[in-house]
């Protein structure tokens, strides 16, 4: 019998390879000019906030890598006001 287990890492890699580019776009969208990022943290990024902790539990430097991007977004918007 042939072993999943190769199967499975390989979705588990391609699953974060997603959801980091996801993420980061969304992030991305945050810093534009005339975004409302409250509105787009609120709508879009709360909702997917599950991703995040998938990130977290299965690749600890992908999820502070989207994490890290997040905070110096927000931080630069807010030191724009």
């Amino acid at each position: 019998a042939m072993s999943v287990k190769p199967v499975l890492q390989n979705l588990k890699i391609k699953a974060v390879e997603k959801a980091r580019a996801f993420l980061l776009h969304k992030i991305y969208l945050l810093g534009r000019p005339k975004t409302n990022f409250q509105i787009l943290q609120q709508s879009v990024l709360l909702k997917f906030k599950y991703l995040l902790e998938f990130l977290k539990e299965q690749h600890l430097e992908v999820y502070e890598e989207v994490r890290g991007e997040y905070i110096k977004t927000v931080g630069d918007i807010y030191s724009g006001l």
